[in-house]
């Protein structure tokens, strides 16, 4: 029984993959000189280039979670549902971005909107010494903030792709009893099929459409696991994102910087700076993700969840120095 469900969660991976290959390859051809990320104060890349590529990861991830639930191979639950609901929004309203380049002003109450519906759905999992409506409104931020990071770290060749794919699969890895697992190994396939054409050099970005859904989906499935004895895992695991995010969302704020505006000052940016191809520093990100994904093993088998935290903060901060001793 083991043997069959395994064979059955490679095919998940390896069918998604194939599709998003041929999917996303059909999505370039298509939009071609229609839909270009152009160069800016923000970007890495010197010519513009075709972006909305993330709209295959979308399509395969959200009919193939539309077909788990009609087999009722994932939970049906209100929160499921606003979640799948939900991620089809923020998709929608990421391709109106991409093309019309839409204001903070309009984008941020939608996903909050979304989000929120979505965290109403969601039964308490923390903390017994606040209201369960100031836990709520925690996470609601705490999940915004993410699906919007993982826009802001979305700028360099493969490099939201390479986190997503390890995000997907250590949860595969660390939940493997989870009944949503499945959903894990479609969308780990899908942006791998989509990475055919995103490695450096890339032929097609993903865009918002891809960055804000991947971002709002993954934050959903991993509040899905939360619990007060997963938390720090789950806290852990997207280190190398959320810290480099935060820290120079706080920097630019101490500085009287506006946080939304284009730049290049986060450790990654840097980063490339200092190597000169955007394939170096994707290549040492999955490195440092395989680093914390170790950690996070030894953590969990030794009952060290703390060991694993401080392990990979200080491997974090010893590439942060790296960067900033080459940029002297």
């Amino acid at each position: 029984m083991q043997l069959s469900g395994n064979f059955i969660d490679f095919g998940f991976l390896i069918v998604s993959f194939i599709i998003s290959t041929f999917l996303t390859m059909e999505i370039k051809y298509r939009l071609g000189q229609k839909m270009m990320a152009q160069v800016t104060e923000r970007s890495n890349h010197t010519t513009p280039k075709p972006s909305g590529g993330g709209l295959s990861i979308v399509i395969i991830t959200v009919l193939s979670a539309a077909g788990l639930l009609f087999f009722n191979w994932l939970p049906h639950s209100p929160f499921m549902w606003s979640l799948l609901g939900g991620s089809v929004i923020i998709a929608v309203l990421g391709w109106l971005d991409d093309k019309h380049d839409l204001p903070a002003k309009v984008k941020f109450p939608v996903q909050l909107a979304v989000v929120g519906l979505c965290v109403y759905w969601l039964p308490p999992i923390f903390f017994d010494f606040i209201p369960v409506w100031c836990e709520k409104l925690l996470l609601v931020l705490a999940w915004a903030w993410f699906l919007n990071l993982y826009n802001f770290m979305d700028g360099l060749d493969g490099y939201a792709g390479q986190q997503t794919v390890f995000l997907c699969i250590a949860l595969a890895l660390i939940f493997a009893a989870s009944p949503i697992k499945p959903l894990f190994l479609i969308v780990a396939g899908a942006t791998l099929g989509f990475m055919m054409f995103n490695w450096d050099p890339a032929k097609i970005f993903m865009g918002d459409v891809g960055s804000t859904f991947l971002g709002f989906l993954i934050g959903g499935l991993m509040l899905w696991h939360a619990t007060p004895a997963s938390f720090i895992i789950l806290f852990t695991l997207p280190l190398l994102f959320t810290t480099d995010a935060t820290y120079t969302l706080i920097k630019r704020a101490i500085q009287g910087k506006k946080p939304w505006q284009a730049h290049k000052e986060h450790w990654y940016q840097r980063a490339q700076d200092v190597l000169g191809e955007h394939q170096k520093v994707t290549l040492r990100a999955i490195g440092l993700n395989i680093l914390i994904l170790g950690f996070v093993l030894l953590g969990i088998f030794s009952k060290m969840f703390y060991v694993m935290l401080i392990l990979s903060a200080m491997v974090l901060c010893y590439a942060a120095w790296r960067i900033k001793r080459g940029e002297k």
